[in-house]
């Protein structure tokens, strides 16, 4: 039995070695618009507010008592302010906040 199996699986094989090609790695090149300019230089996100987001967001960090040093980037500029985006995603966090219970 061992025999016939042998010569079926010999009989219609053949092996064929050759090289496998070697594959060139692709690297992605990004341009940037902004050539000869450092990261530095750009200007931060700045967001615009409305009078009663500010005063929501002031509430907010004295109930928690959690102030950051970007408030001090905040600008008025008639009506509304200019904050920058570490403030508005702390505004976030103020609102998501647990109030800690007292002991």
């Amino acid at each position: 039995m061992l025999a016939i199996v042998t010569m079926f699986a010999l009989a219609g094989c053949t092996i064929d070695v050759r090289p496998i090609k070697a594959r060139t790695k692709h690297h992605s090149v990004r341009h940037s618009s902004h050539r000869g300019t450092s990261r530095s230089s750009h200007t931060p996100f700045m967001a615009t507010v409305d009078v009663e987001w500010m005063k929501n967001y002031k509430a907010l960090e004295d109930a928690y008592n959690y102030h950051i040093p970007d408030d001090e980037r905040i600008k008025p500029e008639g009506n509304q302010f200019k904050v920058p985006k570490a403030v508005v995603d702390h505004y976030g966090d103020l609102i998501r906040a647990n109030p800690t219970p007292k002991p």
